[in-house]
């Protein structure tokens, strides 16, 4: 019997791999917002420890909100721009099924 995992039938789809982890988009652009963040979150501890008025509080968690929806629209685009378009021009059948599945299960769990 093989000693690895590899010869178990499993019932599962195989992804089709529509971008190879070398051609990701870089997102290290990200980085400097994801420490604004954490900086911004470090201080919405320290305003609720110091009984901060709620407003100023409240107006730190939107910009949080705000930032991190930045990040997010940024990665989507990149994504879109660059892996969903080379498999989508791939013609190949797989690829394509792929992606568009791929799409559509972020839209209905995230919205879009």
């Amino acid at each position: 019997m093989p000693t690895d995992q590899s010869w178990k039938i499993t019932r599962k789809k195989q992804p089709v791999k529509t971008c190879d982890s070398n051609l990701h988009p870089n997102h290290h652009r990200e980085i400097e917002r994801v420490e604004s963040v954490k900086n911004r979150l470090e201080s919405i501890d320290e305003m609720l420890s110091g009984y901060k008025y709620w407003v100023e509080v409240i107006e730190e968690i939107k910009e949080v909100r705000q930032i991190l929806t930045q990040i997010e629209g940024n990665i989507h685009e990149r994504h879109v721009a660059g892996c969903l378009r080379d498999g989508l021009e791939s013609k190949d059948q797989d690829v394509i099924e792929e992606q568009i599945e791929e799409m559509v299960k972020v839209f209905k769990r995230y919205g879009g």
